[in-house]
């Protein structure tokens, strides 16, 4: 089955609760056979069960790290922010706020509304990218909202390979269908002409365009 991100051609390695698994020997990343995909409905059952609201001192927590991270580092140069896929509750546009920028969001289920002209000094992807069906589409999209000059943040677990993938509890989410790790980030890095000015190896990513 052809690779969702680099086109390659892989074979199953993995059947597990029903889903089908690839691994791609080209860009390193693992994947759900489109089959197996929920549809529109399941998806957003799904999502609205999250307790992802301020409230929830744990969700905040993991969110104040990505934001140490990554946005923190550079937030001398970053004004506007999109957070990209921000769910039924914006819960890192609220913290972004408070730090000071200027952030609009948007989600293609609980907030499909956004400005198509407008561009970014920095998108923020908050475990959003393993939902990504067709990762390669998305990336181009993400990136035209970006400036040049501009970062591109991202947070979703890391693989440790195809090997122990099986015993990975990331994996049995129903909605997430693409898995990457940091040989995927390199090869998206190359592909579509980024920096990769962080990596914490697990689930944090922080990307630069080019000036």
């Amino acid at each position: 089955m052809k690779c969702p991100l680099c086109d390659s051609e892989n074979d199953k390695f993995l059947n597990h609760k029903n889903r089908s698994f690839y691994h791609c020997d080209n860009c390193d990343g693992i994947y759900v056979d489109k089959e197996d995909y929920l549809d529109v409905e399941e998806e957003k059952q799904r999502y609205s069960t999250h307790n992802n609201t301020i409230e929830n001192k744990g969700y905040v927590k993991m969110f104040q790290r990505f934001l140490d991270d990554t946005v923190r580092k550079f937030s001398d140069d970053i004004n506007t922010v999109l957070d990209y896929g921000c769910g039924p509750g914006p819960v890192l546009a609220e913290l972004l706020k408070k730090d000071g920028f200027e952030v609009d969001y948007y989600d293609p289920v609980f907030y499909p509304e956004i400005d198509e002209s407008k561009k970014y000094d920095l998108v923020t992807c908050t475990e959003v990218f393993e939902h990504f069906h067709n990762p390669k589409e998305n990336i181009k999209k993400i990136l035209k909202k970006i400036k040049k000059g501009g970062y591109l943040a991202v947070m979703t677990y890391f693989h440790d390979g195809k090997d122990v993938f099986e015993n990975w509890f990331y994996k049995d989410d129903p909605t997430h269908v693409f898995f990457y790790n940091t040989n995927t980030f390199k090869y998206i890095a190359d592909e579509f002409n980024l920096e990769i000015l962080f990596n914490n190896s697990t689930k944090h990513v922080l990307l630069k365009k080019p000036d």
